[in-house]
């Protein structure tokens, strides 16, 4: 019994390994999944390439130079300093931003004189914002004018404004209270208990103003929402009798409100003191920022003329050629059609962000070029982009023990693309156009 059961073991481990070795191991099964995955990139990339060209490659084309665009990888290279130049603008924004959030409660201010003050500061926010955009405009710190702002408020004397509102909250209340209990007699059962709602809540907040404490808990209503149940009530007091005790009510929330717009000024002065601490660090970031901010928008203009050459390799197969005049095959993609039918030249706008250039240089149009250009600031500072392009055609037909096969009866209409896997079965994989 025990040597058939090795035997039964040794036989286990045989077919186990044979299987391994025929195409069925776990090796071969991850060498099919990635022949699938690379044979599905192919397939993208020719429907992408349809999407260009209307139609798929015809029979015998050479699919390496065909969907090259396709299968692509871009490397672009602008210098170490670049990274410097454009972290000194995002602080300097940050700050900005923080400054203007710290003060974003500001467009509640009902004075005419403070919000007078603070549309001033928000117009010096916009040309830090239009420094931060390489504009050269002249700023001058908020600070000055934040303090301003803060003695403005101060001289409101806010404390002792809520001090009189709480006390005129107060009156309401009593008198809500004493109307309520006039009301009372000639009540209604039903009405009775909408009454005793309104005159409980009331106590309660009396007893709040007055820091008492009551007797017996409160369950709070609505006063608004019970008067309305009181004049939807048909057999309710007429509508005159209870016409005093909503002007009270009404007296109520709004001077309730103004108490509210006191704590509201109160706080007010503390983001006042936040956002000078901010202001503060953002004058330190300014003078570079701003020199800065002109190279960066420069950078961003000429990032964009290396996209359009990138997408000129696209339609041409390669990027141009050293000795061609760049400023034709650049300048139509800086020109803009309206709804109307009108054109927007921006090539100008772009040029302004340049002292000289921009220059193109590319030593094998199938493998990379340079464009570069110098800042249209006092030094003069040189910019460039580097692109470099890799095609991965190789590395997608590594998964294929041979090069892929492509046919097709009808390049409009389909194709069918197909390759052997690298496992040990050299298992075909194979793709058609998406239905």
């Amino acid at each position: 019994m025990k040597n058939k059961l090795s035997l039964c073991i040794l036989c286990f481990i045989f077919l186990v390994i044979a299987g391994c070795g025929s195409g069925g191991g776990v090796q071969d099964i991850a060498l099919i999944t990635q022949a699938k995955k690379e044979i599905k990139r192919l397939r993208n990339a020719l429907e992408e390439y349809k999407l260009d060209y209307e139609t798929y490659p015809a029979q015998g084309s050479d699919l390496k130079v065909r969907l090259a665009p396709y299968l692509s990888k871009f490397f672009y290279y602008k210098g170490e300093e670049t990274s410097e130049y454009t972290r000194s603008v995002l602080s300097a924004q940050n700050n900005l931003n923080q400054v203007r959030n710290a003060l974003s409660g500001f467009g509640m201010i009902k004075e005419p004189e403070i919000k007078e003050m603070f549309s001033n500061i928000q117009k010096s926010f916009e040309l830090y914002v239009a420094v931060l955009n390489g504009k050269d405009e002249k700023i001058s710190s908020v600070s000055s004018q934040l303090v301003k702002l803060k003695e403005t408020i101060e001289n409101l004397k806010i404390q002792e404004l809520k001090i009189l509102k709480q006390d005129s909250l107060i009156e309401v209340i009593a008198k809500v209270i004493v109307n309520v209990d006039s009301l009372i007699p000639n009540a209604q059962e039903e009405e009775l208990k909408h009454f005793g709602n309104i005159r409980n809540t009331f106590r309660w907040y009396e007893s709040e103003l007055l820091d008492k404490k009551l007797d017996e808990e409160t369950e709070l209503y609505s006063p608004q929402g019970e008067l309305t149940a009181l004049k939807e009530n048909e057999d309710s007091l007429h509508l005159m009798q209870i016409l005093p005790l909503q002007e009270l009510i009404e007296s109520y929330y709004e001077i309730n409100s103004e108490i509210d717009y006191c704590d509201f000024l109160v706080a007010t002065q503390k983001d006042i003191d936040r956002a000078l601490k901010l202001v503060s660090m953002l004058d330190d970031k300014m003078p570079k920022a701003k020199e800065s901010s002109i190279i960066v928008q420069a950078e961003a203009s000429l990032q964009r003329m290396a996209d359009v050459i990138r997408d000129y390799r696209k339609g041409k197969g390669e990027f141009p050629k050293q000795d061609v005049n760049i400023d034709s095959i650049l300048h139509p993609y800086f020109v803009e059609t309206t709804m109307s039918g009108g054109r927007i030249d921006r090539w100008q706008n772009a040029l302004n962000w340049f002292y000289s250039g921009p220059i193109y240089e590319s030593e094998d149009p199938y493998e990379s070029f340079t464009i570069k250009a110098e800042v249209n600031n006092p030094a003069r500072t040189p910019i460039f982009v580097q692109v470099r392009i890799e095609n991965k055609w190789d590395e997608v037909v590594n998964a294929f023990s041979g090069a892929p096969i492509y046919t097709t009866s009808d390049s409009i209409q389909t194709y069918f693309i197909k390759a052997r896997a690298n496992d040990n079965a050299l298992t075909w994989v194979t793709e058609r156009p998406p239905k």
